[in-house]
């Protein structure tokens, strides 16, 4: 269970590929119940993954990857990284889909009381990274607004797998082939 969000209900993610379909599942902070309090599926027509969710007071947070377009989303090539916001009660209230025309992947996502952090891997020259599959954390507003994309990585592969975030700094672990700089 993850922390609660600001009515009290506390969220369980559930990962599922059916081919076409992300679901997830959420839960009451009285889970012992076994209540379901809300459930959203949302896909492309294609393959979907929702691989990491985060809350804060304003929502829950998904991030993931899918091989076509979302709904009122564009696709920009073979696979592309997603971010999805919903409020505490289940209205999907935003998502950004994102990529070039290769792949990209969305692995981890965090949230504090005013930005939310995906991190994510491409295996284009997306953000004008390094050749080979570059890692990349970007910052959005708790609105889905941009602030910012930072490419990293070294001459080989590199993937950020997971992020953090406190009143210091934003934290980002992951993988990598060759030597990072500095």
């Amino acid at each position: 269970m993850s922390p609660n969000i600001g009515t009290g209900v506390s969220v369980a993610f559930l990962w599922v590929w059916l081919g076409g379909f992300s679901g997830l599942l959420f839960l009451p902070n009285t889970a012992h119940s076994q209540t379901i309090e809300w459930i959203r599926q949302f896909g492309s027509t294609s393959n979907d993954w929702a691989n990491r969710v985060a809350v804060d007071t304003s929502g829950v947070y998904v991030a993931g990857l899918t091989n076509g377009a979302l709904p009122g989303q564009t696709s920009a090539g073979l696979e592309d990284a997603f971010l999805r916001k919903y409020e505490d009660s289940g209205n999907e209230l935003w998502t950004r889909q994102f990529g070039s025309e290769s792949s990209d992947v969305a692995l981890g996502v965090a949230v504090n009381a005013t930005d939310v952090y995906v991190v994510a891997y491409t295996k284009d020259t997306l953000l004008g990274g390094t050749v080979g599959r570059d890692a990349f954390v970007g910052k959005y507003d708790t609105n889905g607004n941009e602030s910012w994309t930072r490419p990293f990585g070294s001459t080989s592969y590199d993937e950020a797998w997971g992020v953090a975030v406190d009143a210091t700094g934003v934290y980002v672990a992951g993988i990598t082939g060759g030597a990072l700089p500095g």
